[in-house]
């Protein structure tokens, strides 16, 4: 392949060597070379120091191309396509590159392409996924360096990386708190730095009270912690505040009263702070949150009433529901249970803790139910012949009657607690007198009155 493109050049160079000897050399007599470059360009032409463009180039029976720049450097080598090709450049500086095509004949054809190179300097960046993480944990940093030739990262004056490249990534876990440097050099050795600071905490295991919970006013309770990696730890409160001595760091518990409130354990290593949380608050007397019995029921002793007692309670260890001098019943923190009385009734319920007991009582009044006595004058009628319905009631506060029409009760008319009514019916009837108690129970009797053709 070389000794091929060089034909032309070797002929020229033997013309010449034999014209300066006298000879004449002899003229090429073969056809016109039509070789040309019919397009040289840059894309981008304008880049940042340490970017690339690209060369592109279409030429027309070349024999082989060149491709150089203006300091006269080839490039590329001898393996450039030469019909249609490309080629990548970095130049540090504005540069204009020149494209020659050789035919066959030796006729060379020239274009030239100009690459603007901003070189303001070199600009850095870096950051971190997590700015600040427990001892032990990870992070990831990433940066980019445009307008660089070069990039180092550094984690304090400690090289991490020689080459990180222009643009990359690095998982690191810093035992302490790190500043992690990138330093960005450009073309004219200008510098450009960018930093970020990951700080290490140290990691609270646990922190818990022994016993747990909100408790009585004035009980000892005493917290327990447990740390990896802190210089120091501190209990602050309301009313606390206590350093731990370096023997009780990693491990170590102090005494304080329940109600000392919201109780921070901090822990710091190279001053920075991981925190934790306990509330010591005191225990209060449970809360009966609902009691429903009802306010009166229709009863006696020859008719219990049943019924169900409902209760809500919050923060007890012990509800006892207690009927009248009856056996208590234990009951759970919320719920229902079915009672049955057959006199006004108290009920009471109790729900204590260690901070005390709270109580709430509820008195049902049984009303014993109504009585009624119905008489009619006569039981056995004739088509609208007029009889008599008369009534008394005890323990009633409303009477009413009603007539039964196909098993339908239709009111015929409200009473009073006690009289006499007159009345007429074409056939045959039955009567219904109601009483309600003040319960509203209600009391009922039937009557039936019979009514036969009329005597011829």
């Amino acid at each position: 392949m070389k000794s091929a493109k060089t034909i032309p050049f070797l002929a020229a160079a033997l013309c010449a060597s034999l014209a300066s000897c006298g000879v004449e050399p002899i003229p090429y007599d073969g056809p016109l070379d039509p070789v040309a470059i019919l397009e040289f360009s840059a894309s981008p032409k304008e880049i940042r120091a340490g970017e690339s463009a690209s060369l592109s180039w279409t030429t027309n029976d070349a024999l082989f191309v060149e491709v150089s720049d203006d300091a006269g450097a080839v490039l590329g080598g001898e393996d450039l396509a030469v019909s249609v090709g490309a080629l990548e450049v970095s130049p540090r500086r504005t540069t204009r590159y020149t494209l020659t095509a050789f035919g066959a004949s030796g006729t060379q054809r020239i274009a030239q392409v100009r690459i603007a190179v901003d070189d303001q300097g070199p600009s850095a960046t870096i950051g971190a996924e997590h700015e600040r993480i427990g001892l032990g944990d990870k992070t990831r940093l990433e940066w980019t360096a445009p307008g660089a030739i070069s990039a180092r990262l550094l984690a304090g004056e400690v090289v991490l990386l020689e080459d990180a490249g222009l643009e990359g990534s690095l998982e690191v876990s810093p035992e302490h708190t790190t500043i992690y440097v990138l330093e960005a050099t450009g073309t004219a050795g200008s510098t450009s730095f960018a930093e970020v600071k990951v700080e290490v905490a140290p990691v609270i295991t646990s922190f818990r009270a022994t016993p747990d919970g909100p408790q009585v006013e004035g009980t000892k309770v005493h917290l327990h912690w447990e740390t990896n990696g802190a210089d120091s730890v501190q209990l602050k409160g309301k009313d606390v505040q206590y350093t731990a001595p370096a023997e009780r760091i990693a491990s170590g518990a102090w005494q304080v009263e329940a109600g000392a409130g919201s109780i921070v354990l901090v822990a710091s290593r190279d001053g920075v702070e991981a925190t934790r949380t306990l509330s010591l608050d005191i225990l209060a007397a449970p809360t009966i949150e609902s009691f429903v019995v009802p306010g009166e029921v229709t009863a006696s002793d020859v008719r219990p009433a049943t019924f169900k007692v409902s209760w809500k309670v919050t923060g007890a260890e012990e509800i006892v529901l207690r009927q009248g001098d009856g056996v208590p019943m234990f009951l759970e923190a919320k719920g229902e249970r079915a009672v049955t009385v057959t006199t006004t009734t108290t009920f009471e319920l109790r729900a204590t803790n260690p901070a005390g007991e709270v109580g709430k009582e509820a008195v049902v009044a049984a009303i014993p139910p109504a009585t009624i006595e119905v008489e009619l004058s006569a039981d056995e009628v004739e088509p609208d012949e007029p009889f008599r319905i008369s009534w008394s009631t005890t323990r009633a506060i409303f009477v009413e009657l009603l007539k039964l029409e196909d098993r339908v009760a239709i009111p015929v008319k409200e009473l009073g607690l006690s009289g006499e009514l007159e009345l007429r019916v074409k056939e045959t009837t039955v009567f219904r007198l109601v009483a309600k108690n003040e319960a509203g129970a209600k009391t009922v009797e039937e009557r039936t009155v019979v009514v036969t053709p009329a005597a011829n």
